[in-house]
């Protein structure tokens, strides 16, 4: 995902999100994509207060994963991993609209589908 030098721009502007509830520590928000990729954030509560970071995920990768980032002075890693597989991205119109589906395994290994919002 480095070599995108702006990957925002290759998604439709979509305003609604549909948020997933994984496990009692992460939540996941489908925001958009395509049908090779889409723009997930991963939500994560860590030290009294959720913490969240945007990932670009291409089926066949793991949703998020450890990442940098500046908390007041201080640099810390939060590890977004959520062990859970994107394995396919569809698209469908819904009441006139295109709406975004996913599918992943859970770290249970159970297929587990979801639309994005309408």
């Amino acid at each position: 995902m480095a070599n995108d030098k702006d990957p925002k721009k290759n998604f439709a502007q979509e305003s609604n999100e549909v948020s997933i509830r994984t496990v009692n520590d992460i939540d996941l928000v489908l925001k958009g994509g395509s049908v090779e990729r889409a723009e997930i954030t991963v939500k994560k509560f860590v030290n009294q207060k959720w913490e969240s970071q945007t990932f670009i995920v291409k089926p066949g990768e793991e949703i998020g994963r450890p990442f940098k980032k500046w908390i007041g002075r201080e640099q810390v890693t939060i590890d977004y991993s959520t062990h859970y597989k994107l394995i396919e991205l569809m698209k469908e119109k819904k009441s006139a609209k295109w709406a975004l589906k996913m599918v992943f395994i859970d770290d249970e290994g159970k297929k587990q589908e979801e639309w994005q919002a309408e």
